[in-house]
């Protein structure tokens, strides 16, 4: 089996904690010589159903919390540019689904850059959307928080998302998405088929 990994995901990442403190969050470098490991740089064809990209550019309602997230280049510290983050497509079944992970390049700026390629929104968006700062316990701009909602409604997918959003962001995208947004957690099942799903907890 093989572990696709952005090439600079072996980057030095660090978090910047209250009070000038910062605290290195980025892989055991042990882990890299790894023969299950796959190095790619930017977008991969792994099969027919299944495509990976990175390199999302875009700067659109970027999640605030990524201020506290750095990395160490020539012992500098620098705002990390998620270059390395990795979005998930899967085509199946005249469907596709784009799984987001953590959305640290903002939720917009990630599905603007499928659409580019694809000329349409994915039809199911999974992942977390960064909106909630742990660091600072800190939910996301109110403001922005509607902006990302109202954006996410007009694309006319079904939202899954979890954990990094936060549960007052959450709640707020659940008022301007209603029944097409739903939460995931532990023991959560999404049968997707046809024009149809099932969500079960």
């Amino acid at each position: 089996m093989k572990i696709y990994l952005h090439i600079k995901a072996s980057a030095e990442n660090y978090v910047n904690k209250p009070g000038g403190e910062k605290n290195y969050i980025g892989l055991d470098v042990s882990l890299l010589s790894s023969n299950s490991l796959a190095f790619v740089e930017s977008t991969i064809t792994i099969d027919e159903e299944l495509k990976l990209f990175s390199q999302v550019k875009g700067k659109r309602m970027n999640p605030s919390g990524n201020d506290d997230l750095l990395m160490k280049i020539d012992g500098k510290f620098l705002h990390d540019d998620f270059y390395h983050e990795q979005n998930l497509i899967i085509n199946e079944d005249g469907k596709t689904v784009l799984i987001a992970g953590c959305a640290y390049n903002g939720i917009v700026n990630i599905i603007e850059h499928y659409k580019e390629e694809a000329k349409a929104y994915p039809d199911f968006i999974i992942g977390g959307l960064q909106l909630y700062n742990k660091s600072a316990d800190r939910a996301e701009n109110p403001d922005v928080v509607s902006k990302i909602g109202e954006y996410l409604l007009e694309t006319g997918s079904m939202c899954f998302t979890c954990h990094c959003t936060g549960d007052a962001p959450y709640n707020q995208l659940k008022d301007i998405l209603g029944e097409k947004i739903g939460y995931l957690s532990s023991g959560t099942r999404i049968m997707i088929w046809n024009c149809n799903f099932q969500f079960t907890q």
